[in-house]
């Protein structure tokens, strides 16, 4: 039976859960970062923002007044989390200012959260239909149609199909290996993309 169940059984569930928001821009999606940290700040929650590029750490730093609960990490520096040995874990709330288009640099982020002790949480991942992971699937018609839809510049699409969506789009890419080494700059990597 243990091999049987080893070898046709279920993946693994992940002890972090993936939530996605989608907004028609980076700004908007920015703008609502902004303020869920200014919420937890006054519930007086750590924040862990993981971010990708630099862009967005640059706009976020400018919305931003300093705060002393927000932790920022770089998610494409291994064992970013680990550097910061002085996060609460049981008071703490992830979030990703956006999504990495190859996977497998925002499983490494996942992983190192696990190893250091971030289990049985929610991830927020933010992003905008301009960001990198959507352009070379026609960015500007999903903006086209989030727009025919009704949606408003400040409304997130939130639901675990989009999250799905998301994650295949990240999987086709990373298997056609487009991308080969990090890009840490938002431009770069929309003209990598558009090539």
């Amino acid at each position: 039976m243990g091999f049987f169940s080893s070898l046709f059984g279920s993946k693994p569930t992940p002890s972090i859960h993936k939530e996605d928001r989608v907004f028609l821009t980076r700004k908007a999606a920015n703008n609502d970062i902004l303020n869920l940290l200014m919420q937890h700040v006054l519930d007086e929650k750590q924040v862990v923002l993981i971010y990708f590029f630099k862009e967005t750490k640059r706009e976020l730093e400018s919305l931003l007044a300093e705060s002393p609960n927000v932790t920022w990490v770089n998610g494409l520096m291994n064992g970013s989390i680990k550097s910061h040995p002085s996060l609460n874990k049981n008071n703490a709330v992830i979030v990703f200012a956006e999504t990495y288009p190859d996977a497998s640099f925002e499983n490494a982020v996942v992983l190192d959260l696990e190893e250091a002790g971030f289990k049985g949480i929610n991830a927020i991942f933010y992003n905008g239909i301009d960001d990198p992971v959507f352009v070379p699937f026609g960015n500007e018609k999903l903006a086209s149609l989030m727009i025919k839809l009704g949606i408003k510049e400040d409304e997130a699409i939130e639901h675990p199909m989009v999250t799905k969506s998301i994650e295949r789009a990240q999987n086709k890419l990373t298997a056609k290996k487009l991308l080969g080494n990090r890009i840490d700059s938002r431009a770069d990597m929309i003209r990598q993309l558009s090539n």
